[in-house]
């Protein structure tokens, strides 16, 4: 069974844990060209179990990202492609008053100001994903009204970056394709400005591959939630319409059923990870103490 991190929008079939965990130790992820396999997880230990599964492969990065849904029809796309925002226009806005309102803001490092606007919870460009797989189960297992199974994603930073920069490593704040990207954010028209933008635009294309990034840090939060981002470029489509129009294997999903929803966060609570841990100051505690005594 050939290894694959593929993840196709077409028929999906589920697997459960344990028969996947009894397949070939040479197979991580099925992805055919007609069908998904989305893993089906129902406790904390096959949850574990998968994830230190898919660490141990040779070809796989120690260094993954992983992103968590209350809602499994919740598709990969960063918030600025969910609106009719006018980019530009808010970028800009952000950008021109929010000195006025703290000491501490970036100066012309774009990709800072677009870290610090995401955190603030405007519609950017990027998308959140995190290094920690325990944060992202906490994100998908989140909130207490939902009715629909819960999704992991699991991407491959390094797959992902090598059909961008030839390479598997993450990019350089100097190279013109990551630059290109947030210079985009807030500017419509980067090659008509009237100064030298020092990038090639023979290099790059507006419709360009997600690139996968290791922020700037503007916030304690981002510390403990080990944050970390893929920015898109102009094309709205989800993440895994590109990659599959692209053939990039570097993505692959899980499934948490809705019934096992409570259960699997209690074993998650039970092992430290709490709103506390995951937001860190005293509004991650006010908000964890009154969930926890308004359930007695």
């Amino acid at each position: 069974m050939a290894l694959s991190w593929s993840l196709c929008a077409t028929t999906v079939v589920i697997t459960p844990i344990a028969e996947f965990l009894s397949a070939s130790a040479d197979c991580f992820f099925v992805g055919e060209s007609e069908r998904t396999v989305s893993i089906i997880v129902e406790s904390l230990e096959e949850y574990v179990a998968h994830i230190r599964r898919v660490a141990g492969q040779s070809r796989i990065p120690r260094t993954l990202f992983y992103r968590g849904h209350p809602d499994s029809s919740y598709q990969l796309v960063p918030s600025i492609h969910r609106t009719q925002i006018t980019e530009s226009s808010v970028t800009q806005q952000f950008r021109s008053q929010a000195p006025s309102l703290v000491n501490n803001v970036p100066h012309n490092d774009l990709d800072h100001w677009l870290f610090l606007m995401q955190h603030h919870g405007l519609p950017t460009r990027l998308l959140d994903w995190t290094e920690s797989p325990l944060v992202a189960l906490y994100f998908a297992l989140s909130g207490e009204t939902h009715s629909e199974d819960a999704s992991i994603y699991l991407l491959n930073p390094m797959e992902l970056n090598k059909s961008v920069l030839g390479g598997g490593f993450f990019p350089d704040r100097a190279d013109p394709r990551y630059n290109y990207r947030f210079l985009r954010a807030f500017y419509r028209n980067p090659e008509v400005l009237p100064w030298d933008i020092g990038i090639d635009l023979e290099q790059v294309d507006e419709k360009e591959i997600p690139l996968a990034l290791r922020p700037i840090i503007v916030h304690p939060r981002m510390v403990a939630q080990k944050a970390a981002f893929t920015v898109h470029g102009d094309d709205e489509r989800d993440l895994i319409s590109i990659l599959n129009d692209r053939n990039i294997d570097a993505l692959s999903h899980l499934t948490i059923p809705n019934s096992a929803r409570k259960r699997v966060k209690r074993d998650l609570e039970l092992f430290g990870v709490t709103e506390s841990t995951i937001f860190p100051d005293l509004d991650g505690l006010a908000s964890e103490l009154k969930q926890k005594y308004g359930r007695l």
